[in-house]
């Protein structure tokens, strides 16, 4: 900057103004061609670095060898020049001069470079340790920042903490206030469980028995009906082979008009041992007698089921017709081998099947049976005439 300054003065320009020689500044081109000469011939001086003109040197007032230049001002101080021109014996100091100057600037450049050095390594240090205090100081006050904060949100964070302390506290008193009710409800309802599984036993076993008792019920409503529905037919029976009489002519008769055996045999088919009759009902079923007939059909009511069963087959081995609506009822017998007897017979003597299955069920045995009425109803009396 100060080069700068003295090269203004030096071309006789204000510093101040010397932005205005440019080419927009408005400034003459001539001088500015000769500014222009003037800078690049221009030296400045090595003693005290002011800028020197070429025209200094051309006119003596200033010396330039080589690098090295001396500018009128120190060239007076050293007594060089005097009036414009050099005293005797000038040339020689001035050679002597510069070169003291050089090893002066030389040494001067070592010294102020060492220096240099030394300042610029007291600067750096002192320039490292303001950093590192201010560093330091930042980081701490950054460090204290961080710590009061934390204290801040730990204190924050504890009494949060003792505030959910207490809120969980509160929370497992009413929990564990509801597990307790919960538990009594349940055991309640345990033994409410208890009581409905006993009841629904107790239930089960009812109904069971009901179903049982029901079952029995139908069972004995049907036997009743069928012994009601036999006991019309014996009726009808015994009126009809009583308007005959005796001498109807059918062959029917009483014990005495058989010989002996067979009469003593007709006597104990009416005996109260039900092991006798069945003895009888043997004896007789190798005795084929249409007289015998009126003497079996009753034996199909028989309380002891072999009667009843042997009763059957005999009437059903002798094809006798009139046993015919006697063995239809005898399909509604409780018993299961008696209703086989009766059914064999059935279409052994009219050759008729309508399907009837012994071991059916009862509706099904139901179903055939109201067949075999509905037949005997229509065509029994041309059956028996035929």
């Amino acid at each position: 900057m100060r080069r700068f300054r003295s090269f203004a003065r030096s071309v006789g320009v204000d510093p101040r103004d010397f932005a205005a020689l440019s080419p927009f500044g408005g400034c003459d081109p001539g001088d500015l061609s000769r500014y222009a000469a003037d800078m690049a011939e221009l030296h400045f001086c090595t003693v005290c670095g002011v800028s020197v003109p070429q025209a200094e040197v051309d006119s003596g007032n200033a010396v330039v060898q080589g690098e090295r230049s001396v500018c009128p001002d120190c060239m007076g101080l050293l007594g060089v020049v005097e009036g414009g021109r050099s005293s005797g014996g000038g040339g020689g100091l001035v050679a002597f001069f510069l070169a003291v100057i050089a090893l002066g600037g030389a040494g001067y450049v070592w010294w102020d470079g060492d220096q240099a050095r030394q300042r610029l390594r007291e600067d750096t240090a002192d320039t490292l340790e303001v950093q590192a205090k201010m560093y330091a100081g930042t980081v701490e006050d950054k460090i204290q920042e961080v710590l009061t904060a934390i204290d801040r949100e730990s204190g924050l964070t504890a009494a949060q903490i003792d505030e959910l302390g207490d809120r969980l506290s509160s929370v497992e008193e009413t929990m564990d206030g509801r597990l307790r009710s919960l538990q009594e409800e349940t055991e309640q309802l345990g033994q409410l469980a208890l009581e409905i599984d006993a009841l629904g036993r107790r239930l089960g076993k009812s109904e069971a028995e009901l179903t049982l008792a029901t079952e029995r019920l139908a069972e004995q409503r049907g036997v009743a009906s069928a012994l009601r529905d036999r006991l019309d037919t014996l009726e009808a029976t015994q009126r009809d082979l009583a308007a005959r009489g005796p001498a109807a002519g059918s062959g029917e008769g009483s014990a005495e008009e058989f010989p002996p055996a067979i009469a003593g045999l007709v006597r104990q088919l009416r005996s109260s041992d039900q092991d006798e009759r069945l003895d009888a009902l043997e004896k007789l079923s190798t005795q084929e007698d249409a007289r015998l007939v009126p003497h079996l059909i009753p034996m199909l009511t028989d309380p002891y089921e072999f009667n009843r069963f042997y009763a059957a087959k005999t009437l059903g081995d002798w094809r006798s017709k009139p046993s015919v609506p006697h063995l239809v009822e005898a399909l509604m017998d409780e018993i299961g081998f008696v209703r086989q007897a009766a059914v064999q017979s059935l279409r052994l003597i009219t050759g008729q099947n309508f399907r009837y299955d012994h071991n059916g069920t009862e509706a099904k045995r139901k179903q055939a049976y109201d067949a075999w009425t509905t037949w005997w109803n229509t065509n029994g009396k041309s059956f028996l005439e035929a």
